[in-house]
């Protein structure tokens, strides 16, 4: 007979461990799946931000028109939509932005005797925003007359790539979008 004799040591492999916690590898590929899915939802979302910069861009020039046709009525006329970069003059694009102001003097100009009424910055550089005249004319200023009709029909065309927006200013008052 043997006698065995116990150990005073504890056995450290028979005692069952307790992990709290994720590894270094869980979490590295969690966020690798997490980077791929996020990556895929981004750009399914740029055509959804395109039309929305679009549309407000458009809702913003149809409010400006309607704004312009109205304040013609309340003044009895003489009312200026333009193109503008600053707020405080005329250009012949409304690319970078336009403004809407009183024209005091009727000289279908803007200077230092009318009074600017509203001007809107277009923000989103990428956009294309063209007035294009439906007949012909040769200002860069649209008046309204004091029943707030235009002094010609212009169409509005607002486009970022294959997605185009348009909006077409009748003689008669008018607005259609299209």
């Amino acid at each position: 007979m043997t006698d065995a004799q116990p150990s005073c040591s504890k056995n450290w492999d028979l005692i069952p461990r307790v992990t709290a916690g994720f590894t270094l590898i869980e979490v590295m590929i969690t966020i690798a799946i997490l980077s791929f899915l996020l990556s895929i939802g981004v750009l399914g979302m740029a055509p959804v931000i395109t039309q929305k910069q679009v549309s407000t861009t458009l809702a913003s020039l149809r409010a400006d028109v309607v704004f312009s046709r109205g304040e013609a009525i309340k003044r009895g006329g003489w009312i200026g939509l333009c193109g503008s970069e600053d707020g405080t003059s005329c250009s012949a694009s409304i690319q970078n932005g336009w403004l809407v102001y009183h024209d005091a003097n009727r000289d279908s100009a803007l200077d230092s005797t009318d009074t600017v009424l509203s001007w809107t910055l277009q923000e989103n550089d990428s956009l294309v925003v063209e007035l294009e005249e439906i007949g012909t004319f040769s200002s860069d200023i649209l008046t309204f007359n004091h029943r707030g009709y235009p002094d010609r029909s212009i169409l509005l065309r607002i486009s970022k790539g294959d997605f185009i927006k348009e909006m077409i200013l009748q003689t008669t008052g008018v607005v259609k979008s299209e």
